[in-house]
This record gives structure tokens, sequence and C-alpha cells, in this order.
């Protein structure tokens, strides 16, 4: 297995946890993981329009490291597109988050874009 393939194959288990097992949303003393936040969007966000984004955002977060970790396992090397998908769900949640009222980032969240950043930009020889 080639060295970059198995950085972005641990990045993507890193993404994952991250996403899976800590809070991606503080709000005020609550703070959401991935399994609360599809019940509390209406809470974070108002309006259709946002809610949609959100959801689509939220299921960014989850399905882009499982794609790209797919196509890293068979194929060996992701086009750089995918590889740049979760860096790109990641951003555009942490902004919407930091510009909103009330909600703000994670620490699951800040970890994702990290990991998120290291995998996309890794220097591939």
């Amino acid at each position: 297995m080639a060295k970059h393939q198995m950085v972005t194959l641990a990045g993507c288990v890193a993404m994952l946890a991250a996403t899976l097992l800590l809070p991606l949303v503080n709000l005020q003393s609550y703070r959401f993981g991935f399994f609360e936040l599809p019940h509390k969007i209406q809470r974070l966000v108002s309006g259709d329009v946002g809610q949609a984004i959100g959801y689509v955002l939220l299921f960014g977060l989850l399905l882009a490291p499982i794609a790209l970790a797919l196509v890293a396992w068979l194929k060996g090397r992701a086009s750089k597109a995918l590889v740049l998908l979760p860096l790109i769900f990641a951003v555009v949640l942490t902004v919407l988050l930091l510009i909103a009222n009330k909600p703000s980032p994670g620490l699951g969240l800040w970890i994702y874009l990290a990991v998120a950043a290291v995998v996309a930009f890794y220097k591939q020889k």
C-alpha cells in the first residue's frame, strides 16, 4: 500500500471519527453531534433554504470521506476534486457557523477541518 493511500485512508477514518464521536456544533450550553443535528437543524437555522443547506452539508461531511476512502482503497489514488470535497464541506459549514448568531463550530468540526486540510494538501510523489 502506497504512503499517500495510507494517509488518505487514515485521514478518512479520522474525519469519520470526528464526525460521529465529537460535537460538531456548540449552541450556548449544548453540544450537538452528528446524531442529534438532523433533529436540531430547525433550532440552529431558520428558513427552509437554510435548513436544506444544513442537511446537505451535514450529510456531505459523512459521505465525502466514505467516498474518498472507497476510491483510495479500490483505485489507490483519488482525483484532486474528490480529495478536496471533504475540505470544501468542512470549510463551508465552519464559515457558516462562525457568521451565525448563536451556534459555533464544535471540537469535532475543527478536527475534521484540520484532518481534511492535511489529506487535501498532502504532497504525493
